[in-house]
C-alpha cells in the first residue's frame, strides 16, 4: 500500500511538471502572452507607484457637513470627499478663527472651549555663520530670549544658530519682514559677542508660524480660568467628528510634536471602537 501511494504521488508530480513545461513553452512562443505576463505588472507598478495617487494635497477645507449619516468635506475649489468619520487635526488657532464652516454648527460648549485655549505667535530663525563664536545655548537676549546651536550632535561642518522667539518678543518680530528680523537678531548677538555675529554671518531662513495661513501661531498654551477646556475640545461629536492635535493632548504633552501624535493615536483608537 505504501509503495502504491508513493507511485501515485510520483505520477501526480510528473503530470504537474509536464503541465508546467507545456504552459511555459506556450507562453514563451506566444509573444502577446509573454508581453502581458511580464509587461502588465511593470505598467501597474508604474501607474500606482507614480502616476495614480489617492493622497489629497493642497486642498483647503471650507465646509465639514456632518448633518447626515456620512460626513461631507468640501474644499475651496468645490471638491467633495465623503467619509463615515473624519479626524480634524487643524491647529487650535484655525478652529478659533472658524475658517472651516461646520454643518450643523459645533456645540457652543465646544467653541467656548476652543476660545479658552491660548495660541501665541512664534518664529524660528536659522542663522548660518562662518565660524562658531557662541556657546551651544544662549539666554537673555533683548530681542530673542533663547538661541541654541542647531549643529550640536550632528555630523556637519556648518555653523547654524537657531533663534527661537516666542511670547511677547514674537509679537513684534512676527509682523516684520525677513530682512528686518535678521537685522535685529544680528544686532542682539553683536551686543552679546562684540560684533562677531555680523562679521561671521552668511545667510538665514525665517520660519514665521504666525504668517502661515494654516498654522497662525506657534503652539497652544493654558490660560487663566480655562478649566477643562482641553478635555471638551478633544471630545468627539456624534461619533463622526473626532479632534486631535497638540492642543487636544490631555496627558500634559501639549506644545509638542509627540503630544500631537499621541492625541491622534487616542482619537483613531476611539474612531474604531
Amino acid at each position: 500500500q505504501k509503495d502504491r501511494n508513493n507511485l501515485q504521488k510520483g505520477t501526480i508530480m510528473k503530470i504537474f511538471l509536464a503541465f508546467i513545461k507545456k504552459e511555459f513553452r506556450h507562453v514563451w512562443r506566444d509573444r502577446r502572452s509573454l508581453t502581458i505576463l511580464l509587461g502588465l505588472p511593470i505598467v501597474m507598478m508604474l501607474l500606482f507607484g507614480f502616476a495614480i495617487s489617492n493622497e489629497v494635497k493642497d486642498s483647503k477645507v471650507a465646509i465639514i457637513d456632518y448633518s447626515k449619516d456620512e460626513v461631507l468635506v468640501k474644499t475651496k475649489d468645490d471638491t467633495e470627499f465623503i467619509a463615515d468619520k473624519i479626524l480634524v487635526t487643524v491647529p487650535i488657532s484655525i478652529l478659533k478663527a472658524k475658517t472651516i464652516h461646520f454643518i450643523p454648527d459645533l456645540p457652543e460648549e465646544k467653541t467656548v472651549a476652543f476660545s479658552k485655549i491660548g495660541m501665541g505667535p512664534g518664529l524660528k530663525v536659522f542663522i548660518k555663520f562662518k565660524e562658531q563664536f557662541y556657546p551651544d545655548n544662549i539666554y537673555g537676549g533683548n530681542i530673542c530670549a533663547a538661541f541654541y546651536n542647531d549643529s550640536t550632535g550632528k555630523k556637519t561642518k556648518d555653523h547654524i544658530l537657531i533663534a527661537f522667539v516666542m511670547g511677547n518678543q514674537a509679537k513684534t518680530l512676527c509682523e516684520l519682514n525677513d530682512d528686518e528680523i535678521i537685522i535685529l537678531l544680528l544686532a542682539d548677538l553683536d551686543n552679546m559677542f562684540s560684533g562677531l555675529a555680523s562679521v561671521n554671518y552668511l545667510n538665514h531662513v525665517v520660519i514665521n508660524f504666525k504668517k502661515n495661513p494654516f498654522i497662525r501661531g506657534a503652539y497652544s498654551f493654558s490660560t487663566q480660568g480655562m478649566g477643562n477646556a482641553r478635555e471638551i475640545a478633544a471630545e468627539s461629536i456624534s461619533k463622526k467628528l473626532f479632534f486631535a492635535g497638540e492642543a487636544m493632548n490631555l496627558n500634559g504633552n501639549h506644545q509638542t510634536v509627540h503630544g500631537a501624535l499621541e492625541s491622534s493615536k487616542i482619537a483613531i483608537e476611539e474612531m474604531f471602537l
